[in-house]
């Protein structure tokens, strides 16, 4: 037959399992609080993945952005090299033309002063290629 728990013994015996209800529900509590850190850990780690996507998905733009630029400038540079190229050809053209055209001009003064002499000294009397005495 089972005997009837006397207050105090039934009183020690809720206590006991009020103390252990209580440090399983506390055990129960950390574990939560472990798992909610944990998972606000991983979201963390998911929100870091996509900028890191992101951040490579930019990077990958910019580097074509550079390469283009990079390109445009060589070609640039080419197209620069090759105008200086052919404004040096050109001065060079130019300045053997303005060389020959004062050659011409000088010749042309020379044969103008010879002819003025000749016609000077004709009408003096001077035959030509005279020295005057």
């Amino acid at each position: 037959m089972k005997e009837k728990e006397s207050p105090e013994a039934q009183t020690k015996r809720l206590k006991q399992e009020n103390t252990e209800l209580r440090r399983e529900l506390k055990r129960k509590n950390k574990q939560l609080e472990e798992k909610d850190a944990l998972l606000f850990q991983m979201n963390k780690l998911d929100t870091l993945e996509k900028d890191l996507h992101d951040m490579g998905t930019k990077l990958e733009y910019i580097t074509t952005l550079q390469v283009e630029h990079n390109e445009r400038h060589d070609r640039d540079r080419r197209i620069f090299e090759e105008i200086l190229q052919a404004t040096a050809q050109c001065m060079s053209k130019l300045q053997t033309e303005v060389t020959t055209v004062r050659q011409d001009v000088l010749m042309h003064e020379k044969e103008k002063t010879q002819y003025s002499d000749r016609k000077r000294h004709s009408m003096e009397g001077i035959p030509p290629f005279s020295l005057p005495k």
